[in-house]
Parts: C-alpha cells; sequence; structure tokens
C-alpha cells in the first residue's frame, strides 16, 4: 500500500493517536520529512509540535545509506562500519554546522523543559537504517520523559525490532519485510526545501491562532 504524500500518512496516524487518550503530550517531529507528518498529528491531538535536529551521516560512496546520525550534543555511528575517521570527523563538523542554520531558520526547537515527564510523540515520515531515530529517542529520554511513542508512516522490520528494546511503543502503519526506501511507499514524495519548511511551519501556527480565536468569540 502506498501513501498519497506525507501529509495524509500523519492524517492516518493522528487518528490512531486521537484513539489513544493520550495526556500531556507534545509532538516532536524531524526535519525536515517529519514536519508534514506530524502537523495533523499535532492538530489532531490539539497539542504543540516542536522539532529536533538530527542529521543523517551518509557513507562516502552513497550519501543516501547512513551510516550513523549527529545531533547537536551527540553522534550515533554504526559499529560495522569501516569508514575513515577523518571522513566522520569531517562530515560530523559540516552537519552540525547545518543543525545550527537549521535550529536559527525553522525555530520551536523542543527544550528539556517541554518534555520532562510528558507523553512524547517522535514523527518522522519513516525509518530506514534507524540511526536517525535512535539518536533521536537518546536525545528525548534524555530528559525524562514520561512516556515516548514513536510514530511513522512506513519502518523496516529490521529497525523496528531493534527500536521497540529503545522506546515505550512504536506506531508503524508499515513494516515491511522487503524495505525499499522509503520513498518507494508514497505516491508524492517531493524532496522539502527550507522555503517550504517554513510555509508549512507558519501555515500551521496560522492555523493554531485562528482556532484559538475562534474559542475566545
Amino acid at each position: 500500500m502506498l501513501f498519497f504524500n506525507r501529509e495524509s500518512a500523519g492524517i492516518e496516524i493522528a487518528s490512531i493517536l486521537d484513539k489513544k487518550s493520550l495526556k500531556n503530550t507534545i509532538v516532536v517531529a524531524l526535519p525536515r520529512g517529519g514536519i508534514p507528518v506530524a502537523i495533523p498529528i499535532a492538530n489532531a491531538l490539539k497539542t504543540t509540535l516542536k522539532l529536533l535536529m538530527i542529521r543523517k551521516l551518509g557513507h562516502p560512496i552513497n550519501e543516501e545509506y547512513a551510516i550513523g546520525a549527529v545531533s547537536q550534543t551527540d553522534v550515533l555511528i554504526a559499529e560495522t562500519t569501516r569508514v575513515d575517521p577523518g571522513y566522520i570527523q569531517e562530515l560530523v563538523i559540516k552537519e552540525r554546522k547545518r543543525i545550527k542554520e537549521m535550529v536559527l531558520i525553522f525555530n520551536h526547537q523542543i527544550t528539556p523543559k517541554e518534555t520532562e515527564g510528558n507523553t512524547v510523540i517522535l514523527v518522522d515520515d519513516g525509518i530506514a537504517t534507524g540511526y536517525c531515530m535512535k539518536l533521536a529517542i537518546k536525545e528525548i529520554k534524555k530528559n525524562k520523559p514520561g512516556k515516548l511513542i514513536v510514530s511513522v508512516p512506513v519502518c523496516s522490520l529490521s529497525s523496528f525490532d531493534f527500536l521497540s528494546e529503545e522506546t515505550d511503543e512504536i506506531l508503524c502503519l508499515q513494516k515491511p519485510a522487503s524495505f525499499w526506501g522509503i520513498g518507494s511507499y508514497y505516491q508524492d514524495f517531493s524532496q522539502l526545501t527550507d522555503e517550504d519548511i517554513i510555509s508549512l511551519l507558519n501555515n500551521h501556527r496560522s492555523f493554531k491562532s485562528t482556532k484559538k480565536n475562534m474559542i475566545h468569540e
């Protein structure tokens, strides 16, 4: 089964989460692909949407194949990788620079205070090797959430198995045994620019603001 696009996949996830009657929730998206998935979820749960900046570390031969992930404060490298440490060091510096740019451009970075004791719903558009999500889980757990739910439209079966041990729950709509890349499970998997993300976030905030104004009328 193909998802039409990221937003439609997010709507499917939102309908499931909405039935769980979760309390004290906050939705945290991994930019960029996780944001259009997360917006319908945050809207359905009537809760805040925040961002967590994680960047993939790509293999020198094939950048799309992850050998690890990096955040502002941490690095995760695959134990089996044989890539030159010098390459990894340079890549970490490059991706951390990009993370700093994203924090300034997108804003809305999750804070420890918002995480502690709350139910965190961690969202991306899919999980392939799982390194970005594993590092994201590690970052969130540093701040002691009450509960952590990973919510994605699609996840490789191998990643689902090892990530299940890292979190309270993984809500995944599809877990194909033969995984062909996240984009293979979407009809529309258009690449998102920074401008696309800024527009999505601004529209989301405007929508939330309008809803509040309507409530007070």
